[in-house]
């Protein structure tokens, strides 16, 4: 599925881009990437999240999993959320996703709304690393309302999102207190904020900013 991805990412975008790959353990994919960071062993995603991000020399950076197979014109798409509004902090675009309720039809509009799993924002702002997976993309988002800007989804390019296909611990006892602790420290940290983004997250309970777009 890795390589697919890479693959995928790369013919389906005229625009150039660097490449960073991130592997933990395994030492497969130093060949296919622009920049790449190996690690021996993972400590946290948000961690290995953050060391690619690190790496990056980009102006925007995306985080992008290899569970995800975009379809042509997908970094246009995010790169037009930025140069139609001028407040736009992240873009990403809508989702068919295997396994959940989420299927949008393509459509020649933009959203306020976000999808984190394939979301896109300027080089500087990283992933907190209290969280360890899940949780830390919505947690973003929330720091980039509360600095005065707004989340933008694209409609008219829709990707694919194999859920956790790549990790066989997602469904775990482990992974499912991981999400307790991500839930807590989200409500903590946003439980009180008057943000309309903090209040949709919160309603959707552990589907942390998945499908809250606003017309």
């Amino acid at each position: 599925m890795t390589e697919a991805a890479i693959k995928i990412y790369r013919d389906t975008t005229a625009v150039p881009f660097e490449l960073v790959v991130v592997e933990t353990g395994s030492a497969h994919f130093g060949k296919a990437a622009d920049t790449y960071v190996h690690r021996a062993s993972r400590t946290t995603l948000v961690n290995d999240i953050n060391a690619g991000l690190n790496a990056a020399s980009g102006e925007f950076v995306v985080q992008a999993g290899n569970d995800i197979f975009v379809k042509p014109g997908w970094l246009e798409a995010l790169l037009e959320c930025f140069g139609r509004f001028s407040d736009c902090g992240a873009a990403s675009l809508a989702v068919q996703e295997i396994g959940a309720r989420l299927a949008h039809e393509s459509a020649p509009f933009i959203t306020e709304g976000w999808y984190g799993p394939l979301m896109m924002w300027r080089r500087g702002w990283r992933l907190d690393e209290a969280y360890e997976s899940v949780g830390s993309d919505s947690d973003l988002v929330m720091r980039l309302y509360a600095a005065g800007l707004r989340a933008y989804r694209n409609h008219r390019v829709v990707v694919l999102h194999l859920n956790n296909q790549t990790w066989q611990g997602a469904q775990s006892e482990a992974y499912h207190q991981m999400e307790e602790r991500a839930h807590r420290t989200f409500v903590e940290r946003w439980g009180q904020s008057p943000l309309w983004a903090a209040t949709m997250i919160l309603r959707g309970g552990l589907v942390f900013g998945r499908e809250f777009d606003r017309g």
